[in-house]
């Protein structure tokens, strides 16, 4: 499957996927730039979703 779709269904690897699931994990553990980088690469596999992850990483940057 391709990393976007890898992406949707939750899986996350050493090969660079990604999940929400997974930069929620980042934050909890504050690792915040960790969490808005994955939040980027979310930005560009889900578009239609791009102005909520902006949010969450505005809000990221604050605590930064």
């Amino acid at each position: 499957p391709s990393a976007a779709a890898r992406a949707r269904s939750g899986e996350t690897g050493s090969d660079g996927t990604v999940s929400e699931t997974l930069a929620e994990i980042y934050v909890k553990q504050e690792f915040y730039q960790r969490a808005i980088d994955i939040y980027e690469k979310l930005i560009l596999l889900y578009p239609e979703k791009s102005a909520y992850f902006a949010t969450l990483i505005e809000k990221l940057k604050n605590k930064i």
